[in-house]
């Protein structure tokens, strides 16, 4: 549910910054940067990992982009809808456990949050 409400939020500001750049060039990086991240959240949500690392591979700085509005992190969406798998792969691929979202929500303490789920019981070791 986050994921359905984030995706389109970073699609509209993708958008905003494609308008504002001169040249052709950008707005194919920017295009090209836009549907790498949605496949990558995409990806997040099914839990497929060799997608994320697929995606990862070919554009790293994905693993620790910030949305503009939130500062929301592959990391964080990941543990935020209890997609520990992709979680993990995106730890070993160099997502920033410490990199916090604007309001000062961190991995770690997305994780604590969701302490009632098993799943995130056995996480907790991998950060």
């Amino acid at each position: 549910m986050f994921v359905k409400k984030i995706v389109p939020l970073i699609i509209i500001q993708f958008l905003f910054i494609s308008c504002s750049t001169n040249s052709i060039d950008d707005l194919d990086n920017t295009e090209y940067f836009e549907q790498s991240l949605k496949k990558l959240i995409n990806s997040i949500n099914n839990q497929d990992t060799n997608r994320i690392n697929s995606l990862l591979l070919k554009k790293p700085s994905l693993s620790n982009y910030q949305e503009l509005k939130y500062g929301i992190t592959p990391l964080l969406i990941a543990i935020k809808n209890e997609k520990y798998r992709s979680a993990k792969s995106l730890l070993k691929l160099g997502a920033n456990p410490n990199l916090c979202s604007f309001d000062g929500e961190s991995p770690l303490t997305c994780v604590l949050h969701n302490v009632i789920s098993e799943k995130s019981k056995g996480f907790i070791k991998h950060l």
